[in-house]
């Protein structure tokens, strides 16, 4: 007999890519999150926390995992159903508290960005969240890291004065760091 109860074959037990052997991590519940971000009470004040202290105000996003009920026509049901909510749509998940007693799972975490005066998107930044509690919270600084100095970058590249005689990646003047003018701090837009 086997795992399941039936024979399966010799050697079928090492097999990396036998259903029974890919089953990834445990799901990360808030339990996790809230020791990963213990100065947040749920995802919507981290969100706040990250867009307030960071200084390109990115966007903050989660992929949820909760059950859902339907109707098929056979009768009700229940089934696990998938979602992002993002930066204030994170508010309807309450705390960290409110989460584990809803059952919510929390598969991803994404960071993003978009510089104002251009409208130009920084690359989002995603995450899977699975590892100890501190990993998770390392990865998501480093996301917020990247993100933000991207955002610096489009910044420096969009938003020079009118003097700073630099055309940048975008084809908006670029900030000239040895401008007169601005004295290197460009023009907001």
């Amino acid at each position: 007999m086997s795992k399941f109860g039936w024979s399966y074959p010799a050697g079928a037990d090492n097999d990396p890519f036998a259903p029974y052997n890919t089953v990834g991590e445990d799901p990360t519940d808030a339990t996790i999150l809230r020791q990963a971000f213990p100065d947040a009470k749920g995802p919507y004040e981290l969100y706040r926390q990250t867009y307030k202290y960071t200084g390109c105000g990115p966007s903050v996003g989660f992929e949820i995992e909760a059950q859902q009920e339907y109707e098929d026509g056979f009768g009700p049901g229940v089934r696990a159903a998938r979602k992002w909510l993002y930066c204030d749509d994170l508010r309807q998940l309450g705390t960290w508290e409110d989460c584990d007693s809803q059952g919510i799972i929390f598969v991803g975490i994404s960071v993003g960005s978009i510089v104002e005066g251009v409208d130009v998107e920084c690359q989002t930044r995603t995450d899977d969240l699975q590892g100890e509690p501190n990993t998770i919270a390392e990865r998501f600084n480093k996301m917020v890291e990247e993100v933000d100095g991207e955002a610096d970058y489009i910044w420096s590249e969009t938003h020079g004065c009118d003097d700073c005689g630099v055309e940048g990646e975008w084809g908006h003047p670029a900030i000239n760091p040895d401008c007169q003018s601005c004295k290197g701090q460009g023009d907001i837009r």
